[in-house]
């Protein structure tokens, strides 16, 4: 891991040329341009997982709750007829000894019945503070929904309660987040700021659903502040693979968290030391898109574009189309080579 920051430290220093910055900037610079992927990869925080099923499972994971102090856990409820209040007292003492371990966290989802979800989770909500309950509570009396997902978790100085709402009667990727934010951020306290934002459906493609949501410190729109970044999960089908994300942006003048919507959410490769995030998808078997999205004004856009249809390569900028070319004798290496720094073409 040191290796690694080191390599990160060079590769920002010609940027904090003629610019002097604190202990606490230079960490938010040096965290802000790391590549997503090695950040997943080396300091993704973990979770014990324990499915819930009876009686006996339940008991084994209020023990295991006890005996490993200190470890994230993900708590799967898949029935929704047990008692769960000593369960919840020990969560509840889990969160209050650990909550100041930065990426602590501890999730409880609800895989059973939808009809007994609302009545299975809401006493969890007792995991937070009062203020929360009570904005919570409201939130779903106005949807009509139940609490899918609750997750609580610490990122640097600041307690972050997640709420997943299932709407009735909605298709399955069509959730709602609700997030209470307390505590501390860039040196300026947080009162139970709230951020509501549409689920990018990402969550349950693999593994046990929200398995692979969590939230992380990132500079997402490249302005010298740490915002949440936040890995709801991933997504894939006929038109290929990608890596599910959501934002919300901290705004240093007003002291706000802020629902990031510009935020492309399905992302093939994570590039923050070029500052853009990219999209390849495909529409059958003879069309195929490369998007770049970069911060522009503050918000993503669609700067660049190379779009390979049948036997015609387009390259457009800001929507713009620039240049087309005939590919019909042109080999694929060629291709390749006429936007190098845009060769995310599907290769096998």
């Amino acid at each position: 891991m040191l290796k690694i920051c080191q390599i990160i430290l060079i590769c920002c220093i010609p940027m904090l040329v003629g610019k002097t910055l604190t202990g606490q900037e230079l960490n938010a610079y040096i965290t802000g341009y790391m590549e997503w992927d090695n950040y997943v990869y080396y300091q993704r925080p973990s979770a014990i997982e324990k499915e819930i099923t009876d009686k006996e499972t339940l008991l084994k994971a209020q023990k295991e709750l006890g005996l490993l102090p200190g470890k994230s856990f993900n708590i799967l409820i898949e029935n929704g007829d047990l008692d769960a209040s000593v369960l919840i007292e020990k969560l509840a003492r889990c969160w209050q000894l650990y909550r100041n371990e930065n990426q602590y966290s501890l999730s409880v989802t609800y895989t059973g019945d939808k009809e007994k979800g609302k009545d299975a989770m809401i006493p969890f909500f007792s995991l937070m503070g009062d203020e929360c309950v009570a904005k919570l509570e409201k939130e779903l009396a106005n949807k009509d929904g139940f609490p899918e997902y609750i997750r609580l978790e610490r990122v640097n100085e600041l307690d972050i309660y997640t709420v997943c709402v299932k709407m009735p009667g909605q298709y399955e990727k069509e959730r709602e987040y609700i997030v209470a934010l307390n505590g501390v951020w860039e040196g300026q306290k947080v009162c139970w700021q709230y951020v509501t934002f549409p689920s990018a459906g990402g969550h349950d493609t693999f593994g046990s659903p929200f398995s692979s949501y969590f939230t992380a410190s990132m500079d997402i729109n490249y302005d010298c502040c740490s915002d949440l970044f936040i890995h709801e999960g991933y997504s894939s089908g006929s038109g290929g693979s990608w890596t599910v994300y959501r934002g919300i942006i901290w705004k240093e003048e007003s002291g706000e968290f802020i629902w990031y919507d510009s935020f492309p959410a399905y992302v093939s490769d994570t590039e923050f030391t070029k500052q853009r995030m990219i999209k390849n998808y495909s529409m059958g078997v003879f069309e195929e898109h490369i998007l770049e999205y970069k911060v522009v004004d503050g918000e993503y856009v669609v700067a660049r574009e190379l779009a390979w249809i049948d036997d015609t390569l387009s390259y457009y900028e800001m929507g713009v189309l620039v240049k087309e070319y005939d590919t019909t004798d042109m080999s694929f290496e060629d291709i390749c080579a006429l936007y190098p720094d845009l060769d995310y073409w599907r290769r096998g």
